[in-house]
């Protein structure tokens, strides 16, 4: 059996978290999948909907060209994929806003019909919302005593590599690529290069070049 790997928010290939979780269930392949939820795509303007193009292309590129990108709604896109590719898990980083979570729910649910497992790890953020709270268990209502409370917690050091990974080909389907390369054309602005490896080129040029010593 093999596993997916659904990116949403989280489009890092280094120090992902899910990704280790995906490698370490599986003596497959890995399938990388990207699904452009139309909600979430339409209601979007031209300069969101090109930079998150770019985004999708770079962590294509980061994948070894080896993410599948397909267009539709999440719940039943996800599930098809697993049964196609054969996958018995689908593993994410955790989505905490509304929709996200509403979204969530109903892929979970489709994919328990399917017998195939849901598994989310880690999360966008360096201490996931909701884990810092009051002594009261209630959630904090001024910034300092939470920012003192949310360093106190700290938060994990970057994940490792995975140590056995074998990703799935890329099994995109046009209408995807077709959607990706008119979001780019259309982009009114130019813009920064995306992905993780100029994300951290640009922390560091900050941090060497901005940031006091």
């Amino acid at each position: 059996m093999s596993s997916v790997l659904w990116l949403r928010r989280d489009l890092r290939r280094h120090d992902l978290p899910a990704l280790g979780a995906a490698a370490d269930s599986t003596d497959g392949d890995v399938h990388a999948l990207f699904v452009i939820d139309p909600v979430l795509w339409d209601g979007a303007g031209p300069v969101r909907r090109g930079w998150l193009a770019a985004s999708i292309r770079a962590a294509a590129e980061s994948y070894g060209g080896r993410l599948t990108v397909r267009v539709g709604d999440p719940a039943t896109t996800v599930g098809a994929f697993a049964d196609q590719v054969g996958a018995d898990s689908v593993h994410v980083s955790a989505e905490t806003t509304p929709y996200g979570a509403r979204r969530d729910a109903r892929v979970r649910e489709r994919l328990t019909e399917r017998a195939i497992e849901w598994v989310a790890t880690g999360s966008p953020y360096a201490v996931g919302p909701g884990r810092v709270r009051t002594q009261d268990g209630k959630p904090y209502r001024v910034f300092t005593p939470f920012a003192r409370a949310w360093r106190e917690h700290g938060w994990p050091g970057p994940a490792l590599s995975p140590h056995r990974i074998s990703l799935g080909q890329d099994l995109s389907d046009g209408n995807a690529a077709r959607r990706l390369d008119r979001a780019l054309r259309e982009c009114p602005v130019e813009l920064p290069t995306a992905g993780e490896d100029a994300a951290l080129r640009r922390w560091r040029s900050f941090r060497d070049q901005r940031l006091p010593e």
